[in-house]
């Protein structure tokens, strides 16, 4: 009897040892991750933390920061326009156009350029909250989502790009929501919102009902990316991985890519994302999330924002050391 108990035992235990060498995020994916090189650029007497950055093309970009830093580059980042607004930190960036792009920021700001961004003008904000994300899928609709005071949800919403005659309007978030820090939405009915304590929220009416997905975890949730309507891939701190197949039907707590706090994410397309964080953390997928490689910068630093204009041209930004030293890195492809 005792024999017959050691052999079960036995098997049981080469069962889960060949159960867990075969879990995805353990296995590299069939074709190589390259090995990418990131390139340092600086920008001579720069101050401050570096919050989000974009670029529309390869050429063409900006980055907004703390105390209402604004830079833009025509030439592929080789020269950069320094703007300042004010002294509010600005968090998120929407570009739809030359015409049509929108900052957010602490204290309710909301700016607005129709100028490629060579000046910008405030909108009318109906709240003092901090505003930590904004999306719009066609040049006049879109939404904002943030946190006020008592770290409750914010969202609003607009129909007329936030001009006045119609301008930013709230939306109701669930009850007990939590701060939200990004939103996304694709198409005009479905829309997607994460933030605080794990907190998904979604819509399928254009926002007119916000209601929860399925929470499945606790830690907070920063950033959101839809390759296609049906999947969707959120990260957030202790390198929390989420996602969805079924347009958030269903959420899945994937596993943790990092042990530290993972602050953006981009899905360039249904196989390839980048996604950075904390501790000069930089990882890279081509196949669509099973597996992640590490991809590190050599500085130590808190990486807040990452872009990829196509899959050859990327930058991060953050800061190193204190949030006064500002970091930018530009990504040279392989090709």
């Amino acid at each position: 009897m005792k024999r017959s108990f050691l052999l079960a035992g036995i098997t049981i235990i080469s069962f889960g040892l060949l159960l867990q060498s075969s879990c995805k995020e353990d296995d590299p994916p069939d074709t190589p991750i390259p090995e990418p090189d990131f390139e340092e650029v600086v920008i001579p007497d720069l101050k401050v933390s570096l919050n989000k950055v974009y670029f529309a093309d390869p050429s063409k970009g900006w980055i907004i920061g703390d105390s209402g830093v604004i830079l833009r580059s025509l030439d592929s980042g080789n020269t950069w326009t320094q703007l300042k607004y004010e002294s509010e930190n600005l968090l998120d960036f929407h570009y739809f156009n030359d015409k049509n792009m929108w900052i957010v920021g602490e204290n309710g700001t909301i700016l607005f350029s129709a100028d490629t961004g060579s000046s910008w003008t405030n909108q009318a904000s109906p709240t003092f909250a901090d505003l930590n994300g904004i999306h719009f899928i066609e040049n006049q609709q879109g939404w904002i989502v943030g946190t006020d005071d008592e770290n409750n949800a914010v969202i609003l919403h607009t129909e007329n790009g936030g001009h006045l005659g119609g301008g930013w309007q709230w939306q109701f978030p669930p009850e007990d929501a939590l701060g939200l820090n990004d939103v996304l939405f694709t198409d005009a009915n479905n829309g997607y919102a994460c933030g605080y304590g794990g907190a998904i929220i979604q819509t399928f009416d254009g926002g007119e009902k916000w209601e929860f997905g399925n929470n499945v975890s606790n830690e907070t949730l920063n950033s959101i990316s839809f390759p296609n309507k049906n999947e969707g891939f959120m990260v957030g701190n202790r390198g929390t991985f989420v996602n969805t197949n079924d347009a958030g039907e269903t959420w899945y707590h994937a596993y943790e890519i990092s042990i530290f706090d993972l602050y953006e994410v981009q899905y360039i397309t249904d196989k390839l994302a980048w996604c950075c964080g904390h501790n000069s953390d930089v990882f890279i997928t081509t196949d669509g999330g099973v597996y992640w490689e590490r991809n590190g910068v050599s500085i130590p630093s808190t990486l807040k924002s990452i872009h990829f204009s196509d899959e050859d041209h990327g930058w991060i930004v953050g800061h190193v050391k204190n949030e006064t030293d500002p970091i930018i890195y530009k990504y040279i492809g392989n090709n």
